[in-house]
């Protein structure tokens, strides 16, 4: 299986600033989705907050502070009570942690394909690329763009 090799120090330094822009833009995309009910939203934007030691938006704050309330003021039973559970229903946490380790690098490999051997969007280089990770064309495809969708902003751009 590909692995996605861990950025130096100094490649971390230098994404800093690029991320932390990014992770302001999906603050206010996470916000629109926990105001349609995704509860997880609140917790991802905990993470970008903490991760690039932003100040948190006030509704980051009141979201969490009421359910932290709910919980130590015992107005519900759990914090899944309070905040939502972490995964959707008839998920399983394998499949999903296989996932989550393999979605940058299924990224990468097919943009450096692209890049390299001019490969075509498609089937076959998602038959090749979910060989190589060990899983279905399907899988690698549905995996390819999620992480586009969320990494798009960091991949080189063509001149």
């Amino acid at each position: 299986m590909n692995t996605v090799k861990p950025f130096t120090a100094e490649e971390l330094a230098a994404l800093k600033p690029i991320e932390r822009r990014a992770a302001l833009e999906d603050i206010e995309r996470l916000e629109k989705a926990y105001a349609k009910g995704n509860k997880r939203a609140l917790f991802d934007a905990i993470s970008y907050c903490a991760d690039f030691d932003l100040v948190m938006p006030a509704w980051v704050s009141r979201a969490f502070i009421e359910g932290w309330f709910k919980v130590v003021f015992c107005g519900v039973g759990s914090w899944d009570e309070a905040f939502g559970k972490p995964y959707p229903k008839g998920k399983h946490l394998g499949e999903m942690q296989k996932d989550a380790e393999a979605r940058f690098g299924i990224l990468s490999r097919v943009e450096e394909l692209r890049a390299d051997e001019g490969a075509a969007l498609g089937d076959d280089l998602f038959e090749r690329v979910g060989q190589e990770f060990n899983m279905s064309k399907t899988r690698a495809n549905r995996l390819y763009y999620e992480a586009k969708k969320r990494w798009a902003r960091f991949l080189p751009r063509k001149s």
